[in-house]
């Protein structure tokens, strides 16, 4: 028997066919479009893909509707016809499940009169799965269409499962690895970003000093709190030094501590430096510091002791010391700026982090980070944010990096307050755009 191709036909079978040619990151769109074009030509309600385990746990589900009606959806979705497709490796198919002999004893299937229902099996690599379309009337009125459809639908649905299923279990294990170090507050899943985190929970258990440099705003302090808080002296205290903020004629006594006598009104002072034994010592932008305190630096990092200003007394602190900087360390040893054997004292191990325009597949994701957590400050419910605006954000470079961000999308959740908007839009963000 022949068919005339409908137009969704055609759209389906140009899009499973030419699926392999996406990218991986769009399989999860591909696949929601696919099953959109399924429910079309079938004429079914809703649709639902599944992958399980061999222990029967759920992988990975798409449902054919909007987020508001997934609750609604769940309840509606039969277990046991699934169950009965799963343990058969065979497509079911019957017009009236509620009154169907094999499915009618079923709670699911009575609680919710489930109707037309075709569901068919899906075998990825030993994860068992279906495909199930749910609908008002009867698929039996072109069964042989309908399973001929089906049949194509899941013979080219595979191969992007199985990449997707790869991505959930590559998921699953950065969730894993997230949850062991706490870096849940540390948002992004792109690679280079995730090799960085990696890296850096790698060097946290070994006390070394670590150098950590990328562009301002791209979140150093936050990794050096993760280094600190998974290192053997994660007990001992954190003492975070910005370097820029030091007062120029104070910069000695706040780094190394003064006793009484030293100068004209001086007391005795604890410096940070002292203030971090048995902890770390984060020295954040050293770039800005002069060149006579990176002396006095690089002899308590090469001996081991230091004195306070006006003591005779040495101090030997227990210390781990992590720096940052976005400074170009070549060019500013070259102008004399830096010195170079500080330099390598502090390079025993540097992380670069990358720019957010290097990684604008998190943006989405900080965003809706960012939002919920001024929304939560706020004390005000959660503002959704337009499709779009994501669309316009991605593309946006943010030359300040990831603090340049959170900072707009603070002004952001403000101005849409103010004006009791229901939606964040790009105007909230750009005032220019407005």
């Amino acid at each position: 028997m022949t068919y005339n191709l409908s137009e969704h036909q055609r759209d389906l079978y140009k899009l499973l066919l030419e699926m392999h040619t996406f990218p991986d990151t769009e399989f999860d769109v591909l696949i929601r479009k696919a099953l959109d074009l399924i429910i079309k030509i079938t004429g079914a309600n809703l649709g639902y893909i599944e992958l399980r385990d061999a222990h029967n746990t759920l992988w990975w589900s798409e449902f054919h509707c909007s987020e508001e009606n997934i609750k609604e959806i769940r309840k509606k979705i039969s277990s046991g016809i699934i169950a009965q497709a799963l343990n058969s490796n065979e497509t079911i198919i019957t017009p009236k499940a509620y009154m169907d002999d094999r499915f009618k004893d079923r709670d699911s299937v009575q609680k919710a009169l489930i109707e037309a229902v075709l569901c068919a099996p899906l075998n990825i690599n030993g994860i068992k799965g279906v495909i199930y379309l749910e609908g008002n009337t009867s698929f039996e009125s072109d069964v042989e269409r309908n399973l001929l459809e089906t049949s194509f639908f899941t013979k080219y649905i595979i191969p992007p499962l199985k990449i997707l299923h790869r991505q959930i279990i590559h998921k699953t294990q950065k969730c894993a690895f997230r949850s062991r170090y706490n870096l849940e507050s540390i948002i992004g899943d792109n690679s280079r970003f995730i090799q960085v985190l990696e890296e850096a929970m790698t060097i946290a258990e070994l006390d070394l000093i670590v150098l950590l440099t990328g562009e301002t705003g791209t979140g150093k302090t936050h990794l050096a709190k993760s280094i600190h808080s998974n290192s053997p002296r994660r007990n001992g205290p954190f003492i975070h030094v910005s370097c820029p903020n030091l007062p120029t004629n104070l910069i000695e006594s706040e780094l190394f501590g003064t006793v009484r006598g030293a100068f004209t009104n001086a007391i005795n002072i604890k410096g940070k430096i002292s203030m971090a034994d048995q902890g770390t010592l984060f020295l954040d932008e050293i770039g800005e510091l002069p060149l006579e305190i990176q002396s006095k630096l690089l002899h308590f990092f090469e001996e081991g002791f230091f004195y306070a200003l006006g003591s005779q007394k040495k101090e030997m602190p227990d210390v781990r010391i992590i720096t940052a900087s976005n400074i170009d360390f070549e060019d500013a040893i070259s102008r004399n700026k830096f010195r170079s054997d500080l330099y390598y004292r502090i390079a025993v191990y540097p992380i670069e982090l990358p720019p957010l325009r290097e990684r604008t597949s998190d943006i989405d994701s900080l965003i809706t980070f960012f939002t919920h957590k001024f929304c939560r400050i706020y004390k005000i419910p959660t503002i959704p944010i337009r499709p779009n605006t994501f669309t316009i954000l991605s593309n946006y470079e943010w030359p300040g990096n990831t603090r340049q961000l959170e900072h707009a999308v603070q002004q952001a959740v403000v101005r849409a307050r103010k004006e009791s908007s229901n939606e964040l839009n790009i105007h909230h963000f750009f005032l220019s755009e407005k």
